[in-house]
């Protein structure tokens, strides 16, 4: 049960940006983030992030994916009526080489994802 928001209470957060987040690419944990985000959800991720893999994988002993390094999609529950989509990508695999790399690049990730628009 999602405490932040629901029916009488509305979304607490104006956007979300996540970059390179060590949590799982699964619909379900992404609709409950929606659920408290009234704008953008973006997930910033890079193929490129084998460090975040490993750690994730060893530590949640999973194999599912890491929001991170992989998309999220939105799964076969997706209302199609909503009012903002379930997560908004943004592959950053051309700047972001490594997990390491993402402060040189907060610059360029900015610019980007047209932040200040």
């Amino acid at each position: 049960e999602n405490i932040l928001a629901g029916p009488d209470r509305p979304a607490q957060v104006e956007n979300c940006v996540l970059l390179g987040a060590p949590v799982s690419a699964t619909p379900k944990r992404w609709r409950r983030a929606r659920a408290v985000v009234a704008g953008r959800l973006v997930n910033g991720y890079s193929e490129h992030d084998w460090m975040l893999r490993l750690v994730y994988r060893s530590k949640a002993w999973s194999v599912a994916n890491v929001a991170g390094a992989v998309s999220v999609r939105p799964g076969p529950r997706a209302a199609r009526d909503a009012p903002a989509p379930l997560v908004e990508n943004v592959d950053l695999s051309d700047l972001v080489n490594g997990h390491l790399s993402y402060p040189h690049v907060m610059e360029q990730i900015f610019a980007r994802l047209r932040l200040e628009d």
